[in-house]
């Protein structure tokens, strides 16, 4: 979904950008350094990815959208398979080891990535580099947070309870980005936040019926993490 979003907003800021280029020109000298900065900006937005999607129609966009959640949805299903198996057969409890694999393939791949656009890299830490420590610390407690969890609770529990990210992402968006959302999204929410509370009402039962048994902790770290990710 945020993939098919992002391609039709592409659409609009390219077209937008083009614009400024074209009628930057024809301003005499004083204007050239303007021209070269819109080109610079309408290179920047056309990426390879953009140009492929903005090939395709509604329906192929969507079903590409479709096809990639599924493959990140295999891939985070079976980094919860893992964790569970490692939590339950043989004890293991490293999230941040666990995590550590993850974040050496992000460096490497971005870093290769950056270096092709180098200054404005350099350009973009300079300028927001106390977000991006504040998004990587969040990021990183929150993958934390979750390996963590699956010592204590099941990966159908997890896997479910990690679903209150989209009521938080919403709230957010209401609160920073000042969206607005129709009915049907919020019955959505609605639905899935009872679907959460019933959960948490089967796992506290059976806390109650299981002498050490730490469910609930375990859940209420899905949560937290769930807020951290949104």
């Amino acid at each position: 979904y945020n993939l098919v979003m992002l391609s039709e907003e592409a659409d609009d800021i390219f077209s937008d950008r083009k614009n400024l280029a074209v009628n930057s020109k024809g301003g005499g000298e004083d204007d050239g350094s303007l021209e070269e900065e819109s080109e610079d900006m309408v290179r920047e937005e056309e990426s390879k990815v953009m140009r492929t999607m903005k090939k395709l129609t509604w329906y192929q966009r969507q079903l590409v959208a479709l096809c990639l959640g599924q493959v990140l949805s295999l891939c985070l299903t079976s980094c919860g398979v893992t964790s569970q198996s490692l939590a339950t057969f043989y004890g293991v409890d490293i999230p941040t080891t666990q995590s550590f694999l993850n974040y050496l393939l992000l460096g490497i791949i971005y870093s290769l990535v950056s270096l092709r656009n180098y200054q404005g890299f350099i350009k973009s830490i300079k300028q927001r580099w106390w977000i991006l420590l504040l998004l990587a610390f969040v990021d990183v407690e929150a993958n934390f947070v979750i390996v963590t969890a699956y010592q204590y609770t099941t990966i159908t529990s997890v896997m479910l309870l990690d679903c209150f990210t989209i009521p938080c992402v919403m709230i957010l968006s209401f609160v920073i980005l000042r969206e607005r959302f129709r009915w049907l999204h919020l019955l959505s929410v609605i639905i899935c936040i009872i679907g959460l509370v019933i959960l948490l009402y089967s796992d506290a039962i059976r806390d109650q019926d299981s002498e050490g048994s730490q469910q609930i902790l375990g859940d209420m770290l899905v949560l937290l993490s769930s807020v951290l990710y949104s």
